[in-house]
């Protein structure tokens, strides 16, 4: 009786059986590969899409601040100028022969003795960075001008210097500027003013008060450049 070389039957069974088996493993291995990345995927579009709404809910309450950052400094920018004109107009008055009246000369004095400063909106910024959620601003172009921002406003040395320069001369003079009789509905005296004016210390302090606001209004209209640029990458951030 011939023999029957090569596997056995039962062999090839086995090998059959093994074969299917590991088929079988390999389509479920790739089934759950292929679910651990679609769920990694979704969840990931997900955070991103969570990100996304962050920062759009930040950026427009940035919008929100830096609007209202805009008008305060535009009109500030106005009211320093005038400061610094009515300064230059009294410093001016003793050099000419013919005096202006002396309601004039108060309107001109109201106008230098007025002060106002910039009171920055910042909860918005702020808020992003205690929550260290400024990562969120994808734009390092906004980022930057966000800091650049935050750093004007709170080196505010000139308007302190000016402040310190404007109550020294309110103390100095608040008794000959006849604001007391303005409110007990006088007459403003020509020749009090007239006095004022030719006082040298009077003359000084005005001189230093007219350099300071024109300073000052020079720093608001730095602030007010930066407030248009950041609204201008807002507009641009932010999705309709």
């Amino acid at each position: 009786m011939a023999k029957i070389s090569g596997p056995s039957f039962f062999s090839r069974v086995q090998g059959s059986l093994s074969a299917g088996s590991l088929g079988r493993a390999a389509r479920e291995i790739l089934i759950v590969t292929i679910g651990i990345l679609i769920a990694f995927g979704l969840n990931t579009w997900w955070e991103n899409r969570q990100a996304e709404r962050q920062e759009q809910e930040h950026l427009r309450a940035l919008k929100i601040d830096f609007e209202r950052n805009r008008g305060q400094l535009e009109e500030l920018v106005k009211a320093q100028r005038k400061i610094a004109a009515n300064s230059r107009t009294l410093l001016s008055v003793p050099r000419h022969d013919d005096k202006p009246p002396a309601a004039e000369v108060r309107n001109l004095m109201h106008g230098v003795f007025s002060s106002r400063r910039f009171e920055p909106v910042m909860g918005a910024y702020e808020a992003l960075v205690n929550s260290a959620g400024l990562p969120l601003v994808r734009n390092d172009k906004l980022r930057g001008s966000l800091a650049r921002f935050a750093a004007s406003v709170n080196g505010r040395y000139g308007e302190r210097f000016g402040d310190e320069i404007y109550f020294s001369f309110v103390r100095e003079f608040a008794g000959r500027l006849q604001f007391a009789a303005e409110l007990a509905g006088a007459e403003p005296s020509s020749k009090a003013y007239t006095e004022l004016l030719e006082d040298p210390k009077f003359l000084e302090y005005l001189a230093f008060r007219g350099q300071m606001e024109g300073q000052i209004a020079s720093q608001y209209e730095s602030q007010l450049r930066q407030c248009d640029e950041i609204l201008k990458l807002l507009e641009q951030e932010i999705q309709n």
